[in-house]
């Protein structure tokens, strides 16, 4: 990088943390948090979607005033559709009508960068006349086979790899070294197999689009998604989007957004109906980047992506699944980033089905490391019951309200001082219930504490609040505003923190013909693991954050903590966790010396991201767990003990009585303050007593009313009515 290009994007980087601090800014001057809890700022209410605006100046005028009387703080908008970005001068009229009313009523406005969902496409323009951006899959057929005829048919595409490999009974794994190679025409593949069983397959390189997401779902409806690991689609997504809009809007463009919104964009790689093969992430030059990369051939290697067959697969895996996450960030991630940060805007959006590790790996090979590549993280919320069950994946029914998703997301965005955390919230599942569900007050309420909870701090509002007065709705903007203005700053008062386990996954992921149904039984074990440990800190009242392997990497780990820029644990909890770099490795060893507390939950160190297994890492972990401060091993099932090792070594949270009561809660530092938002996550009323960690004076805060009270802590009556929440606040901590 040039010395010009260096000082350009530094700029631009500082000037982008300028606009994240204005937004939330840290209650550096304490003394109008009142006024603000009172009357919460724009900033901090929801944001409305408003994807089109009425070509009639009187209309528009009325729209704008009833934003205004139902308290959004300001919109998601974009050019109107259809006709969008190749229309004439009157729909780009019409929004340069609207934005400045908007910036004069002071309504933060964040820029929606598609013609519908998932981004990418800009309609259906990128792919005109440029078809070779299509995404592109690995499409695998496998089949155990026994002895005799075998006639299957093969998937669609250029054929990579058709083979037949005898099936150890010993091991269930495929014998690389004695396959037998197999000629499929025309799509389909007869042979004989010879005695014993047989694992047959066949991978191909296609189109990606039947069974995917745009193929059942999506706007527009049934039109071909774009390959976001080609190194031009991006590049021509937003010269038909972005550079449009700054081509016609000028210098109103960044007085005019505070945000830009991608939704959902992946690489497609996950079949949402039942498909005859499985499909992963592939593009056109992803042989010889792989290669470049790994200094090796991955052609030959193709057959452990499906199916085990010996230690070097987890070798293979793991490379592949990095350059899947590498590739998305360079050629998705960070071009609209830099674009972003030169026109003065936060890059912002989500990503697709942000709830499950497993998921995560198809479709973006690495989601903490997406997160990590935007200015606002994000993730969305389709249901707005807090009481559904937790979540059952892909069943197409029990999506429930994943503060998990909000904790992942918000804990990349402290990580790296982003000051934006975004969820898009609906009551789609409700609403696409036959017969619709109705979403009562408390239910908004319960959704959107889980939310703010788990670190959001921006709602962009799909609700549709379905004969709700404009006062009701006005109320619930104000509710929303105060629990924002409440949370928002400083940083998470954390002393846990939770890995985010994506090595260990890429090492036995395999592929699958419905969502990730097929993925291997270790794989599904990690993720329940994950999900257990966060739903018991949940429940216990302990704060955490997630960190990924580069936390640890750039932390120092010295005095019984784990310390990166301004946040420093005392716990690690690592679930299901056997892969890491060597580095990383090390680093836990040194903070396990110093003090700090390592609970291994439900695997040993055993392999490193090259070796599987590697000696070293073995030997590290006899010495985890035979020194002078042990590690804690547990079993997959104990997340139960892994909180009581937790309760063991550090102070409470906030202590309740009584215990089993379903107060929850996030407990932040915010300038002088320490601050408890504690939410009653429950369908009925609950009164009882809770004690912060605090000395002195304490705030008490009704999100409902915006009233605030002083009490005389530390123990306190709290009477919270259903899907209640208050806010603590005290000016110092106790140790």
């Amino acid at each position: 990088m040039s010395r010009i290009s260096f000082i350009a994007e530094t700029r631009a980087a500082l000037l982008i943390a300028l606009l994240l601090a204005s937004f939330h800014r840290s209650a550096a001057a304490d003394d109008d948090f009142a006024a603000r809890f009172a009357e919460p700022r724009p900033t901090a209410r929801m944001l409305k979607i408003v994807h089109g605006w009425s070509p009639d100046a009187a209309e528009r005028t009325a729209a704008l005033a009833r934003l205004e009387a139902q308290g959004y703080g300001g919109v998601v908008t974009n050019l109107n559709f259809p006709g969008g970005y190749t229309a004439g001068d009157a729909n780009w009229a019409i929004l340069k009508d609207v934005l400045p009313r908007l910036k004069a009523a002071g309504m933060p406005v964040w820029l929606y960068d598609e013609a519908g969902y998932p981004s990418g496409r800009a309609g259906t323009m990128v792919l005109e006349g440029r078809p070779e951006l299509e995404a592109k899959g690995l499409m695998i057929l496998r089949r155990t086979v026994g002895p005799g005829a075998v006639e299957l048919e093969t998937p669609p595409g250029e054929v990579l790899l058709a083979a037949a490999y005898p099936v150890d009974p010993a091991t269930e794994r495929i014998k690389l070294d004695e396959c037998i190679a197999l000629s499929p025409q025309e799509r389909k593949l007869s042979w004989t197999a010879p005695a014993g069983r047989w694992s047959v397959i066949v991978i191909t390189v296609d189109r990606l689009y039947d069974g995917t997401q745009v193929a059942v779902s999506g706007s527009p409806q049934r039109t071909p998604y774009v390959g976001l690991l080609e190194p031009e689609t991006t590049r021509r997504f937003m010269a038909l989007t972005h550079d449009r809009y700054a081509e016609r809007l000028g210098p109103q463009l960044d007085r005019s957004f505070a945000a830009t919104f991608t939704d959902e964009p992946s690489t497609m790689a996950m079949f949402f109906i039942k498909m005859p093969w499985a499909t992963l992430p592939w593009c056109a030059d992803f042989a010889d980047e792989f290669q470049r990369r790994n200094g090796y051939d991955l052609l030959p290697e193709l057959p452990r992506l499906v199916a085990a067959s010996g230690d070097r697969d987890g070798r293979v895996r793991s490379d592949y699944y990095r350059t899947v996450s590498e590739l998305m960030i360079e050629r998705w991630w960070e071009p609209i980033r830099r674009w972003c940060r030169e026109h003065h805007i936060v890059s912002g959006g989500h990503l697709l089905l942000e709830e499950n590790i497993l998921d995560h790996v198809p479709l973006y090979g690495d989601a903490f490391a997406a997160f990590r590549h935007m200015d606002s993280t994000g993730i969305d919320c389709l249901s707005s019951d807090p009481a559904v069950p937790r979540y059952r994946s892909h069943a197409g029914m029990g999506i429930d309200v994943p503060w998990n998703a909000a904790r992942l997301a918000s804990s990349a965005a402290e990580l790296d001082g982003q000051a934006m955390v975004m969820c898009e919230v609906s009551e789609h599942m409700q609403r696409m219930a036959r017969p619709p569900i109705a979403v009562s007050a408390e239910q908004y309420r319960g959704t959107w504490n889980r939310l703010v909870l788990g670190g959001i701090n921006v709602l962009t509002s799909y609700h549709g609040f379905a004969d709700w007065s404009d006062a009701e709705i006005r109320e619930a903007n104000e509710y929303v505003g105060r629990c924002v203005e409440a949370t928002s700053g400083g940083r998470r008062a954390g002393r846990v923190a939770v890995l985010y386990p994506i090595e260990s996954v890429w090492a036995r992921f395999t592929p699958s013909e419905r969502w990730v149904e097929q993925a291997s039984a270790e794989c599904k074990r990690i993720e329940e693991t994950l999900r257990d440990l966060s739903e018991a800190l949940y429940a216990a009242r302990r704060e955490f954050s997630y960190i990924d392997t580069r936390t640890i990497l750039e932390a120092e780990a010295a005095d019984g903590r784990l310390s990166c820029r301004d946040h420093a644990w005392n716990v690690i909890v690592l679930p299901e966790t056997d892969t890491l770099p060597l580095a990383a490795w090390q680093k836990l060893e040194a903070f396990s010396a110093s003090g700090g507390t390592l609970i291994l939950l439900g695997a040993k160190p055993r392999n490193t991201d090259q070796e599987f297994p590697s000696s070293d890492v073995v030997s590290l972990a006899e010495r985890l767990l035979s020194g002078e401060h042990p590690a804690v091993l547990l079993t997959a099932g104990q997340a139960a003990e892994a909180v009581q090792r937790i309760v063991a070594v550090l102070p409470a949270d906030l202590e309740v009585a009584p215990a089993d009561a379903p107060l929850r809660m996030t407990r932040r530092i915010i300038a002088d303050r320490e601050v408890w938002f504690v939410i009653n996550d429950s369908r009925a009323a609950w009164s009882g007593s809770v004690t912060p960690p605090a000395s002195g004076a304490l705030q008490i805060g009704d999100p409902m009313t915006g009233a605030i009270r002083e009490e005389r802590g530390p123990t306190m009556t709290l009477e919270l009515p259903a899907y209640g929440a208050a806010v603590l606040r005290a000016r110092t901590a106790a140790q």
